[in-house]
């Protein structure tokens, strides 16, 4: 208001930083995520139906537990993990992410939760 910001630019609307999806992809190659493995390393996808938009999509799992997480140029991020088990979800979680920092604190924090 005012030229004044009430908040931090996160809209999803005005974000395109395919910077932040390829510090994504980078993370996954270098962290030591414990337990939990891969199955399916994230990779650079560029999106249909945006013209100009990125994602990833990190698939991943663990002892008696599957999930994956996407991250997104416009900054969203989506994670859903679940118990094999009993199929009762373990995380889901949205989120906007909007630098590297706070990728990386998300996604230490997420695959420290996922150890089950």
């Amino acid at each position: 208001m005012e030229e004044q910001y009430c908040c931090r630019p996160c809209s999803a609307s005005i974000r395109n930083d395919e910077s932040l999806v390829s510090f994504f992809i980078e993370w996954h190659r270098s962290a030591n995520l414990g337990d939990v493995a891969l199955s399916k390393p994230p990779t650079l996808i560029t999106h249909k139906y945006k013209e100009g938009s990125t994602f990833s999509i990190a698939e991943f799992e663990g002892k008696d537990m599957l999930g994956s997480v996407t991250f997104r140029s416009d900054a969203q991020c989506d994670v859903d993990a679940i118990c094999i088990s009993t199929e009762k979800p373990i995380f889901n979680e949205y989120r906007i992410l909007v630098n590297e920092s706070e990728i990386a604190k998300f996604l230490d924090s997420l695959y420290a939760n996922v150890q089950v």
